[in-house]
């Protein structure tokens, strides 16, 4: 028995992630990837430029954003523990501004 007959297997489509232009090096990377001079028609050369940014865009992500997924669930676990243990204790300073900087951590990644 054969699972894969007739499927063909396709590159994922290319995706723009927000964070990306917070990063120090992203700035860069989009002058470096347009300066580059293209031939052909203007809507030609704006096709290859955004195809060229591809693979500099893709290195970005997966070295500075990998595993994003299970940094935010890491940081939404942390942050309901230190919201139980302020349920328990509401005037405690410490839970307050730790709770503070987890939900401003965990909104930046989400």
């Amino acid at each position: 028995m054969e699972w894969n007959v007739g499927h063909h297997t396709t590159k994922c489509g290319f995706k723009f992630f927000n964070m990306w232009d917070d990063h120090s090096e992203f700035n860069g990377i989009i002058q470096n990837g347009w300066e580059v001079e293209e031939s052909g028609s203007t809507m030609f050369q704006v096709c290859r430029k955004l195809q060229n940014l591809k693979q500099p865009l893709r290195k970005l992500n997966k070295v500075s954003f990998a595993d994003i997924d299970i940094k935010e669930r890491e940081m939404r676990t942390r942050l309901l523990e230190i919201q139980e243990k302020l349920d328990k204790d509401p005037l405690n300073l410490v839970l307050q501004e730790e709770e503070a900087q987890y939900a401003k951590e965990y909104k930046e990644i989400q």
